[in-house]
């Protein structure tokens, strides 16, 4: 919901216009000037993370916008904070630009740099740290592309422990399946407790007769014990280093504009094909 509500204030400039110029502060002043006629938006700040030449263009150029403000909604002040992509041509700019002849949707190759400080311990599930590789995952465990994907792929990486350091990053869709809320604080305590592959194991839940939107957290952690062979209680998943892991991965993702699961980054970058570790020579 947070993100449906950033993209439609944010968004709500006009999705095609002319800026006259392209340097960093004249997007930033367009930007401003058109978010601020929003009378809902109070305290907006903006600032340039990164611009870009657009791959295969000489034209244009993608801006990674962050943005921060208080929101005055219904439901009462909220603080935001989001990024966004635009793009600019020196005379226009977009929030939406595809390439007629490769048919690719320009939104999906730009991606921040995935920085060193997000290699955090606590995310480590496979690998040593100082591995030839690292593979960054985002990914929920009740999303179905991620049960295709996800517990083959760590399977694998995990053979290879001197080539791949895998890294998890929890990102529950909770407006579709909010049950894995649940399961993902179970997981955390889980792992800090020593149960073994817990993230391959969460995923096996995907398959019981758990309704994805079941809201009653004992009778998800039943099933969440059973299918990974840990005790985890209701207390447990209360702690605070619980919370604490879970709003580190939010920002990293937030911060990497993570938008779908699962999102795989290689080495630092974005990953859309999901399979680039299977090209590289591994260390047996």
């Amino acid at each position: 919901m947070k993100q449906l509500l950033t993209s439609k204030l944010f968004l709500s400039t006009a999705l095609i216009a002319n800026v006259y110029a392209s340097t960093s502060s004249d997007v930033v002043k367009f930007l401003k000037d058109g978010i601020s006629k929003n009378n809902n938006i109070k305290d907006l700040q903006l600032k340039v993370v990164s611009k870009e030449p657009l791959e295969n263009s000489k034209i244009w150029d993608a801006y990674i916008i962050e943005m921060s403000a208080k929101a005055y909604t219904p439901q009462g002040v909220k603080d935001i904070s989001t990024r966004n992509i635009y793009f600019v041509n020196g005379d226009y700019i977009t929030t939406d630009l595809t390439n007629m002849k490769t048919k690719k949707n320009m939104m999906s190759v730009v991606t921040p740099k995935f920085e060193k400080s997000f290699y955090k311990k606590d995310n480590l599930i496979y690998g040593n740290a100082n591995a030839t590789h690292k593979v960054a995952i985002f990914s929920d465990p009740l999303c179905p592309f991620c049960v295709d994907y996800v517990p083959e792929a760590l399977k694998y990486l995990k053979k290879y422990p001197k080539s791949f350091a895998v890294y998890y990053y929890d990102f529950p869709l909770t407006q579709i399946h909010p049950a894995s809320n649940t399961i993902i604080k179970a997981a955390i305590v889980a792992t800090t407790q020593g149960v073994k592959d817990v993230t391959i194991k969460m995923y096996d839940i995907f398959a019981t007769n758990l309704n994805e939107r079941e809201t009653n957290t004992q009778k998800i952690l039943d099933v969440f014990n059973k299918k990974v062979g840990s005790k985890v209680t209701l207390k447990d998943i209360e702690q605070p280093y619980v919370a604490a892991h879970m709003s580190s991965d939010a920002k990293i993702a937030s911060i990497m504009m993570v938008r779908g699961t699962p999102s795989i980054f290689f080495d630092g970058v974005k990953d859309n094909t999901r399979e680039a570790f299977k090209k590289v020579k591994v260390i047996k």
